[in-house]
Parts: structure tokens; sequence; C-alpha cells
């Protein structure tokens, strides 16, 4: 396990604290196999004297390195949950930024399309209007090549024609 451990620790700190695990557990299994010796050996009571004694300082520091190290990796799990916070908020107002800014350009695209087409409509109106009532002086250029434009220039040919016809009468 602490291979697994090593492997994917990335931290200095994070190495730190894991190599003092490491030393202190290698102290803490010598001191567990000289307990197991003087128990094989017969000396039940020095065994137990020994595992009131050193034993028990060796599995307090032990259990003190490993508290150590589990605050650290704690401390560094919320680092990184704080990081993914700010990286998602981050995320979330480039998106909306994104967003604000399509709608803008949707906007301005939409202001152009509907003039681009109403402005000729208003125009050729406004020459059939003036026919309507007798001027066939009004005139009117055509400077696209799309509906609209092809409107304008059909009544600008009408316009002529009805002026040409009504000269020669």
């Amino acid at each position: 396990i602490f291979e697994t451990l090593t492997a994917t620790v990335t931290s200095e700190r994070g190495k730190e604290k894991l190599g003092e695990v490491i030393r202190v557990r290698q102290d803490y299994s010598k001191a567990q196999d000289a307990l197991v010796e003087l128990l094989q050996a017969g000396k039940k009571d020095e065994a137990m004297q020994w595992l009131r004694g050193e034993q028990r300082e060796q599995r307090e520091a032990m259990s003190a390195v490993t508290d150590a190290y589990f605050e650290h990796e704690k401390a560094s799990v919320a680092e990184a949950g704080e990081i993914a916070e700010r990286t998602y908020l981050e995320a979330g107002k480039m998106m909306m930024g994104g967003a604000g800014i399509a709608a803008v350009l949707a906007l301005i695209a939409g202001v152009w399309v509907t003039l681009s087409i109403t402005r000729p409509i208003t125009l050729a109106a406004s020459v059939a209007n003036r026919m309507a009532e007798g001027d066939l002086t009004a005139r009117v250029t055509a400077n696209s090549r799309d509906e609209a434009g092809m409107l304008l220039h059909a009544i600008s040919r009408m316009t002529e024609r009805l002026a040409q016809v009504v000269r020669e009468v």
C-alpha cells in the first residue's frame, strides 16, 4: 500500500509526511518483532513491561504521524475542492459572458437584417404613393441585387415608363 501511496503523492509536503509515516512504521514493525521474540522466548512478564513502555511509545508515534499525514491529505483534498469550485464558477462566468456577447451579436444582426429589408420597402412604398398622387418625377435607385433591390429597380422602370407614356399622350 505504501508503494501505491508513494506513487500518487505529488506535493513535497505530502511526500515528507508520507516518508515520516513509512519511517515510523518501520520502527513500529521492529518493536512488534521484538515483542514477538520476547513472547516466543517465554518472557511474558518482560514482554508485558516492554509492551507498556517502549512499544507504547512506538504505537503513539505511529498514531501521531499517521494522524498528521491524514490531516495533510484532508487539507489537500479541501484545497483541491476549493480550486475546482473556483474553476467551475469562472467557467460559468465565461459561459454567461459568451452567451451575453452572442445575444448582443444576434440583436445587432437582427436589426441589420430588419433594416436591410424595411428601408428599401419603405422607399418603394414612398415612390408608389407619390406616383399614385400623380408625381411621375419620383426616381429611385437600387443599390442592392437582393429582392428588395429588384423591387426598387422594377418601380424605377415602371416610373420611367409611365412618365414616357404620359409624355407621348
